[in-house]
């Protein structure tokens, strides 16, 4: 922990590949937490960016784990937009829903399209 990315500290323990969203539509970071919803399993993990009334939600979880939107703590929105990504690498499949409180569907896609793996080399 500790590495300046949220993203890179939330990867530490867990089986699922960690994703970042590059594009956010200008919204900035706000938080990070992880949040159990099945016992046994791996932790999802709840990311969110806002400014003014406007929103969007990140939540990552492996694949097997079912979390309804109540359980990652999500109660209104106006949009949502699923994701499965199956990393190269040792990491399990992920699954990435994309909530917007403020956004269509279509208006999520670019940040859908942006995910990349947490721990990726940074650009110079």
């Amino acid at each position: 922990m500790g590495s300046g990315n949220p993203y890179v500290d939330a990867q530490t323990g867990l089986q699922y590949g960690v994703y970042e969203p590059t594009n956010t539509l200008g919204l900035p970071f706000t938080s990070i937490n992880l949040t159990s919803c099945k016992m046994g399993d791996d932790d999802a993990i709840v990311a969110t960016y806002a400014k003014g009334a406007k929103r969007i939600i990140v939540t990552e979880r492996m694949t097997t784990t079912a979390c309804s939107s109540k359980q990652l703590g999500v109660l209104s929105y106006s949009s949502v937009v699923h994701v499965k990504i199956n990393p190269t690498k040792i990491f399990k499949p992920v699954a990435i829903d994309i909530y917007g409180v403020g956004f269509t569907a279509a208006q999520l896609a670019p940040v859908t399209k942006s995910l990349s793996p947490a721990d990726r080399p940074a650009r110079k």
